[in-house]
């Protein structure tokens, strides 16, 4: 799932998994294009914020938000409580429903 987030949502191009992690190029400040081990979205709550960054960058955060909020209900949990792995998974159904990959 850290690939498909990594590709869909932040934008890495040429994932290739590597001993036990995907590694990829992402645009850094300067605009060039660098080598880099995907970050752990899934599982590693200091690295899934900057999910809710990318999805204001995009504008979609509003149905983001929205979809964050359906999953975390369905477990009678407020949204601000989701796990790492929700915010993933809201993400990528946001990025589907507005005809990404």
């Amino acid at each position: 799932m850290n690939a498909l987030v990594a590709e869909w949502v932040m934008g890495w191009k040429d994932l290739q998994r590597q001993s036990e992690r995907y590694w990829g190029r992402k645009d850094d400040k300067a605009g060039r294009w660098r080598r880099s081990a995907v970050h752990d979205y899934c599982h590693e709550p200091t690295t899934s914020y900057l999910i809710e960054e990318r999805m204001r960058e995009l504008g979609l955060l509003k149905k983001y938000q929205e979809e964050l909020s359906r999953m975390t209900h369905a477990q009678k949990l407020p949204a601000l409580w989701a796990s790492p792995e929700q915010c993933c998974r809201a993400a990528l159904k946001t990025m589907r429903n507005n005809g990404k990959p």
